[in-house]
């Protein structure tokens, strides 16, 4: 007789997991972008939501690379589900790299910010 292999329950849930990382951090952010202020109830709500989405994606990158590894690593002959582990970690490894690019964005949009002219800076001439 055939029999199925059991999927590992890490594995399936590393996989899961890697895969909602990418819908709340880039669905977010297109949520944010795309969305009027007035959808959210003012600029701070929709800042709220951003920060919130992005976070919610980075925990749940975190754990999907945690519970892939520690599914690969506890795989038996009989199980199987390694190939949902493996898309797992390279699903949360690139999410890595993107939340690299939005922190390294996001720092150079705050160090390079037009400040507002100071009083010793301003012409006073008239």
């Amino acid at each position: 007789m055939n029999e199925q292999k059991k999927t590992s329950p890490f594995c399936l849930t590393g996989f899961i997991f890697s895969l909602l990382s990418p819908v709340f951090c880039l669905g977010g952010l297109s949520l944010y972008f795309i969305c009027s202020v007035r959808f959210f109830g003012g600029t701070h709500n929709k800042i709220v939501f951003l920060n919130c989405a992005i976070a919610l994606g980075f925990v749940f990158m975190v754990l999907g690379l945690i519970l892939s590894v520690i599914g690969i690593r506890s795989l038996k002959n009989g199980s199987g589900g390694k190939s949902l582990a493996v898309i797992g970690i390279v699903i949360s490894v690139l999410m890595i790299i993107v939340y690299l690019i939005l922190g390294s964005l996001v720092l150079h949009e705050r160090t390079h910010r037009e400040s507002p002219p100071t009083e010793a800076y301003t012409d006073h001439a008239n």
